[in-house]
């Protein structure tokens, strides 16, 4: 009696665990696809103290908002759970020195004229793990977070400050005019040369589903590129980004436990 009532245990067992199978990943349902091939674009902002301890500015927080491209591969282990492993760039232009006198239209002119220009560009390779909230949904929210190699370079433009300094001439000899004296003063450029440095993500996205082989999605992460030892750098480079992108499913399974 007791082996009777036994089997039908594990008989109802199995077949709650194959119902929960078929509602997970019904044939119809675009999580049941494995393997997903994704392109991803946005921008990304600097972020950080812009001048340091010294009253020195800052080499990153001090970059304009940059932009952002990027395609990845994933597995989908189960209904909740994804491996993904990115490749992404981005690029950074027009270095603000935040010092008082640091830039104004003479600055800017003689900038022009020489040609000098700043960037910061930087190439990741991640793995990435993400965990859905709400399986099979058409809006499925999720948590990510990323462990990366990262390859920089940046150049920063020479330091230029324009300052006007005036004074009244000897009145007692009829020089009574106000002269104005300008001084140009530049510092060295910065070049940071071709370096690799480990970095982390964690983010939040929402995936939606358009049909069985698209999905649309849109995200927000929080970057750390651990640059700390950089002899310019002297700090972590951190930056948020919002992403939104597209995935295409490639291989199709019937179950994925």
């Amino acid at each position: 009696m007791k082996n009777k009532i036994s089997i039908l245990l594990l008989l109802a067992l199995f077949t709650l665990t194959q119902v929960s199978k078929a509602q997970d990943f019904s044939s119809g349902d675009v999580f049941a696809k494995k393997f997903w091939l994704y392109a991803l674009g946005g921008t990304m902002v600097p972020v950080g103290l812009k001048i340091d301890g010294d009253s020195l500015p800052t080499v990153f927080p001090n970059f304009n908002n940059g932009v952002q491209l990027g395609v990845g591969f994933q597995y989908n282990p189960n209904a909740r759970w994804v491996l993904a492993l990115n490749v992404m760039n981005f690029l950074s232009f027009n270095y603000k020195n935040p010092l008082p006198n640091a830039s104004n239209a003479k600055v800017e002119e003689e900038k022009l004229k020489n040609g000098f220009n700043s960037y910061f560009s930087n190439t990741s390779i991640g793995i990435e793990g993400r965990y859905k909230f709400i399986p099979l949904k058409k809006f499925n929210p999720y948590l990510l977070a990323e462990l990366s190699g990262n390859y920089y370079l940046a150049e920063i433009e020479p330091r230029l400050g324009y300052f006007e300094q005036s004074r009244v001439g000897n009145v007692d000899f009829g020089d009574d005019i106000v002269r104005d004296k300008y001084t140009l003063l530049r510092f060295d450029a910065k070049k940071i040369e071709p370096s690799i440095a480990f970095g982390t993500k964690f983010g939040i996205g929402c995936d939606y589903k358009l049909n069985e082989n698209i999905i649309l999605f849109l995200q927000g992460t929080y970057s750390t590129i651990f640059t700390q030892s950089n002899l310019l750098l002297k700090s972590n480079c951190n930056f948020i980004s919002i992403q939104a992108g597209v995935r295409f499913g490639l291989v199709k399974s019937k179950s994925i436990l």
